[in-house]
């Protein structure tokens, strides 16, 4: 049979790193560090449990996702917040922020392999795949640390800070999107699992009344009695 007739997508993992052979095409690549995570954001906007999303970025399709409670429990866990500083919205990027961080971590150590020239056969596509991830990768470890000044100096100063940063990023992940178009095919479509969720967050940065009023006026105290009023319970009397 000819190889064109095999229109399948054989994955393998061979030295500690993933590869993607597309037979019908008739090349190769590699799917980095940062491009699992960001299948496992993806999941984790859904799932909300770590431990699982390590499976999913390497046996799970973008394409077609499954519905998990985790979800519900996140969205528990932040709306039931939303009257402290940080919660509600808030506080569920900090939640995807630190369980990136995390899953970032454990894919870095797995597949380091996938960063090593020689498994590589052209020299030019290895500084390609670097181009394509590793900018983004680099940002996303400044945007953690940014992030975690912010919970302590809650100035407006740093949250500008941070907001350059996602911007820095969202434009390297856009600039890997582009490289991964020419060299990459197959991982062109994990680029808008994060690209998508980080222009949302960012105009959330520069749109949200909560991070006004905690990061620029410094009334959040006062603010949330309108933003967020308590419900008033009728009481009965006997």
């Amino acid at each position: 049979m000819d190889n064109r007739g095999l229109s399948w997508i054989a994955v393998e993992v061979e030295n500690q790193r993933i590869v993607w052979s597309d037979e019908f095409v008739g090349h190769t690549s590699f799917m980095s560090i940062s491009q699992a995570r960001r299948i496992a954001s993806f999941f984790l906007t859904a799932m909300a449990t770590p431990l699982s999303l390590l499976a999913a970025s390497s046996t799970s399709s973008p394409n077609s996702p499954t519905f998990s409670p985790g979800f519900l429990v996140a969205y528990w866990v932040c709306n039931s917040r939303k009257r402290n500083p940080i919660g509600g919205w808030l506080l569920f990027f900090y939640w995807q922020l630190y369980s990136g961080l995390v899953i970032s971590g454990v894919l870095f150590a797995s597949n380091i392999q996938s960063y090593v020239p020689e498994n590589f056969d052209d020299h030019g596509l290895y500084l390609m795949f670097l181009a394509s991830t590793l900018p983004a990768l680099l940002l996303f470890g400044i945007k953690c640390a940014i992030g975690t000044l912010l919970l302590s100096a809650r100035t407006w100063d740093v949250l500008q800070l941070l907001r350059w940063v996602m911007i820095a990023e969202l434009a390297c992940e856009g600039v890997g999107a582009v490289i991964d178009g020419f060299y990459f095919p197959d991982n062109l479509g994990l680029g808008f699992l994060s690209i998508v969720p980080n222009l949302l967050w960012l105009v959330y940065f520069f749109r949200s009344d909560r991070v006004r009023h905690i990061f620029l006026l410094n009334d959040w105290d006062t603010a949330v009695n309108y933003i967020h009023p308590l419900k008033l319970k009728m009481a009965t009397y006997r």
